[in-house]
């Protein structure tokens, strides 16, 4: 999944202002007891709305691949909304995503 996001963000060199990619790993939480979770949900969560708040104009696609047990998903969030690619039709939203971004 990384190799191919790597390979886009090279082949559009002259947009890249326009789309970004966020590294999944950010995304990920540690934890052994549920105050390290939280506090590690907390952090994940932080970090990407800081990211998302470098969104200035009205054509830029922010893009998320997201990871939640063993199965990708991808969050394309654009400054009217927000879209959630699942290759599983008929899957809501996990519970993670909708904590950290909304709908």
């Amino acid at each position: 999944m990384l190799f191919g996001m790597m390979h886009i963000w090279e082949s559009i060199n002259g947009l890249r202002k326009i789309f970004k990619f966020y590294d999944p790993e950010l995304l990920i939480v540690h934890g052994i007891n549920d105050e390290e979770k939280s506090q590690s949900f907390d952090d994940a969560a932080r970090r990407l709305a800081n990211w998302l708040s470098l969104m200035n104009n009205n054509h830029q696609m922010f893009f998320i691949p997201w990871n939640i047990g063993m199965h990708w998903t991808l969050v394309v969030v654009t400054p009217r909304k927000i879209i959630h690619l699942n290759p599983i039709s008929g899957r809501p939203i996990p519970e993670v995503i909708e904590q950290m971004i909304g709908r």
